[in-house]
């Protein structure tokens, strides 16, 4: 069940029968004839409520009740009864869509969450199940944070959908910016621990692991995708020829770990180290 149905149900829990209003005397037109109406970051216009550019569901008044009644704009939402007044209504919706501080989305079978943790409620802390940081992303106003409110609600897939962090990034499930440390240690060899917060280091890491392992091998090479065994001359024969394409290998391991991504470096130290060594990794903020 999507988080966004979960918060629903939340909310039709608390509202499934009409809230009492403290009396206030009510217009005496009809509210139901009014075809758009701004309060707040909401428009609701001709039956439909936005917020932002984002429709957040629909609002109609159903006078057997009598009673504003709101749909979730996803599947599987069911309608929840406000007030008979439309701004009261709306002012009820308002609260209910825009209170919560955390959510759940799902990625290719993945579950990952989103959350405001900041004083001020502007950025959003994203984190997978194994609650690993992955990064932050900036409201940079008030109506935006809003609209990322209700399309967090809507359950929407922010890798799916290409949302950026505000400074060039792509949200994507490994992780992105520049706030992120790996913090790796061993649990067959207490001493062993590592840490790195760019794929640079964590790629000398990995190098430094191949070499103290036995050093560069030809077979190596192969650990990079469609890519063949390194050749080395036999250095008995020509030493610097060796030295000079031993470097060059080197490099070309570097040159490779550095091009993924942070949680991938860290995925591939453990594999370098070997099932034995129980090698695990903590993502953190930096």
């Amino acid at each position: 069940m999507s988080k966004a149905i979960v918060i629903l149900y939340r909310v039709r829990y608390n509202k499934n029968v009409v809230k009492e209003q403290k009396k206030k005397p009510k217009p005496k037109g009809k509210e139901e004839f009014i075809m758009k109406k701004e309060l707040n970051e909401f428009v609701y216009n001709d039956g439909e409520v936005f917020v932002g550019a984002t429709k957040a569901g629909t609002m109609v008044f159903d006078p057997e009740q009598p009673a504003w009644v709101f749909t979730l704009a996803v599947d599987g939402a069911e309608p929840v009864s406000y007030d008979d007044d439309l701004e009261w209504a709306l002012d009820e919706l308002r609260d209910d869509l825009l209170s919560d501080e955390e959510w759940t989305f799902e990625h290719d079978g993945e579950e990952y969450r989103a959350e405001f943790d900041d004083p001020d409620g502007m950025v959003l802390r994203f984190t997978d199940s194994q609650d690993n940081f992955l990064g932050t992303l900036s409201a940079g106003t008030s109506e935006e944070q809003n609209e990322l409110r209700v399309m967090l609600t809507l359950g929407v897939d922010p890798f799916e959908e290409g949302w950026e962090d505000g400074l060039n990034n792509a949200l994507v499930p490994e992780g992105w910016g520049d706030d992120r440390i790996i913090k790796m240690w061993s649990k067959t060899d207490k001493s062993w621990e590592r840490e790195f917060s760019t794929t640079w280091d964590g790629a000398q890491i990995a190098v430094d692991l191949i070499e103290e392992l036995g050093g560069i091998e030809p077979k190596d090479g192969k650990l990079i995708p469609n890519h063949g065994d390194f050749v080395f001359p036999n250095p008995d024969e020509d030493e610097k020829a060796y030295d000079e394409a031993y470097r060059a290998a080197s490099e070309e391991l570097m040159t490779y770990y550095d091009s993924l991504s942070l949680t991938e470096v860290a995925d591939e130290i453990a594999n370098i180290t070997g099932k034995s060594a129980r090698v695990y990794y903590w993502v953190e903020e930096n």
